[in-house]
């Protein structure tokens, strides 16, 4: 293996397995050696200009690079795929998504392609070697082609530091004069929060959230701590504790000894104590609504 090989599987090994038909011709390669080793599988063609080394195993995060490099200077991954990248939740899988800036247009096999006159340095960050929309722009073109999840995305995001309300509320305005697709879902989604509140922290807390406000009824404080135990919702004016009981934190002994515990010492407070699990906000979202009525609606 000649030094050129060594450089060219350098820059592939910080990039997922990618290099790109530039990247192998400053490598030292000439023309035909890339050809010739694309010819005996020492390099796999991803899309035009763009190689993979055999050597790494395809994967999402290789799928969405390759897609940026092949689009060409500044593309970036963006809705859905930067949503996915980011790992905000609601999103189980991912089309390979970029936005170029306009003039620009690309079209390449399997790559959803946007284009943009707005995409500042505000507006992107990197995700690893991936050059990606910031966390405040994903939710806007998450807005755009599945509104559904703007709620949980936009609290994920906020809860693991990605975003702020206050930065969401800048990028809107930022980019609302430019007639973004998205920008009103996110607006709206904005419009529903209490930027006092702490964001929810799981999808169940985000389906009892839409559960209560389909209903009319009043979202209870979130994650409020009532003297060494915090909660996931407390209604002060009806002195009701809300958790939200996932399969994940409550099937072992230990972990059924210490939830009663908890709720008999919360009761022991005087409080009204009212546990759901996913499978009652799924299957049995009326009675959950009814029961958070009878105690809600009293105490308003």
């Amino acid at each position: 293996m000649g030094r050129s090989d060594t450089e060219w599987q350098r820059v592939a090994a910080e990039q997922h397995g990618l290099v790109t038909y530039d990247e192998l011709l400053a490598a030292g390669l000439t023309p035909d050696q890339v050809k010739k080793r694309a010819g005996r599988g020492d390099l796999v063609a991803v899309h035009r200009g763009v190689y993979r080394s055999p050597a790494v195993a395809p994967s999402f995060e290789q799928r969405v690079l390759a897609a940026c490099l092949a689009a060409g200077p500044g593309a970036v991954a963006s809705h859905r795929a930067a949503a996915a990248l980011w790992r905000l939740r609601g999103l189980d899988r991912a089309p390979v998504e970029i936005t170029v800036r306009r003039p620009d247009r690309v079209e390449i096999d399997g790559v959803v392609a946007h284009s943009t006159n707005v995409l500042g340095p505000a507006d992107v960050d990197r995700v690893g070697a991936i050059p990606v929309t910031s966390a405040a722009r994903t939710l806007v073109g998450l807005g755009a082609v599945t509104p559904h999840l703007i709620g949980p995305a936009m609290n994920d995001a906020v809860l693991r530091g990605l975003a702020s309300y206050p930065w969401l509320w800048r990028t809107v305005m930022r980019v609302s004069a430019q007639g973004r697709d998205g920008v009103a879902v996110l607006r709206n989604a904005l419009d529903m929060e209490d930027p006092s509140e702490a964001p929810t922290e799981s999808a169940l807390e985000d389906a009892f959230v839409r559960l209560l406000r389909r209903a009319g009824l009043p979202v209870p404080a979130r994650q409020r701590w009532i003297g060494p135990r915090r909660v996931d919702f407390f209604a002060d004016e009806a002195r009701a504790v809300f958790e939200l009981d996932g399969r994940q934190f409550h099937v072992a002994q230990a972990d059924r000894v210490r939830d009663r515990q908890r709720e008999l010492e919360l009761r022991a407070l005087g409080l009204i104590v009212v546990r759901f699990t996913w499978i009652d906000l799924k299957h049995f979202g009326d009675l959950v609504v009814a029961e958070a009525r009878s105690i809600l609606r009293p105490a308003a």
